[in-house]
């Protein structure tokens, strides 16, 4: 069952499932592969299609108002994410879904931080994939659950990772350790942050590896421990700034 948080009830009405939303763009080069996520497509928005096989087509059909664009990452033309992040700030209302035959970690978080809403492996089962349609239209971001397993392998020279690590976690990632380290499950910090739990997953994975551990025990542990720190040292930074009382020099009594 998707989560719908009930501000995007009221806020956002014009991107639930069956709404009448307009333009889908569905860029692939294969005509079977655009046939299936037309089906799939259709059944979580009520919308007409437009099909282009490379990312010259892709862009010509987005200048013409788009609700939902479909892209395949091996889509002629399309050599890094950076197009998104372009495509994304001409078409900031467009809601971008990408459609991969591998998913590697470092590809997805890119992906992520150019404003994807959605990252669809092409194995993924036909009713999970019209679930991440659905979720897409109701306004959330799919990432699906097993695309980043937080069990990551030993690293080497963890101890020095651990201690540096911190200093590297994306504003997304803290949000997520800071509730965890409150208690927090993946669903209630996926209800509170407004992402699907699966995106929670994948914030938790990266923060695993950017911190040297691997679980969330040790993640958390470490994540209070440089919270403090930076607490005590803006403490202290605090007091060492604050001016000491001028010594006003006194003539001595004769």
């Amino acid at each position: 069952m998707r989560y719908l948080p009930e501000r995007f009830q009221e806020v956002n009405k014009e991107f639930l499932v069956g709404a009448d939303i307009g333009r889908a763009v569905i860029a692939n080069a294969h005509p079977l592969e655009r046939l299936g996520i037309q089906t799939v497509l259709s059944q979580a928005f009520s919308c007409d299609t437009a099909d282009a096989d490379d990312f010259a087509g892709l862009t010509r059909l987005m200048e013409t108002p788009t609700l939902v664009a479909v892209i395949d990452l091996d889509l002629p033309g399309f050599n890094s994410p950076d197009q998104i992040r372009a495509l994304r700030r001409h078409y900031p209302s467009t809601r971008m879904i990408v459609i991969c035959s591998r998913c590697p970690v470092e590809t997805v978080f890119a992906l992520l931080g150019c404003g994807v809403h959605g990252i669809i492996p092409k194995t993924l089962a036909a009713a999970d994939v019209r679930k991440a349609f659905d979720l897409v239209a109701s306004g959330l971001i799919y990432v699906p659950a097993d695309i980043c397993d937080p069990s990551v392998a030993a690293i080497p020279d963890r101890r020095a990772k651990r201690a540096s690590g911190a200093d590297r976690l994306s504003v997304r990632q803290v949000e997520v350790l800071r509730l965890a380290a409150k208690g927090g499950s993946n669903k209630e910090i996926a209800r509170q942050l407004s992402i699907a739990e699966a995106t929670v997953k994948v914030h938790l994975g990266a923060a695993f590896r950017n911190m040297g551990v691997n679980n969330r025990a040790r993640a958390v542990a470490a994540f209070r421990e440089a919270d403090e720190d930076d607490s005590r040292k803006m403490f202290f930074e605090r007091r060492a700034a604050k001016p000491k009382p001028s010594m006003i020099a006194r003539p001595a009594r004769g």
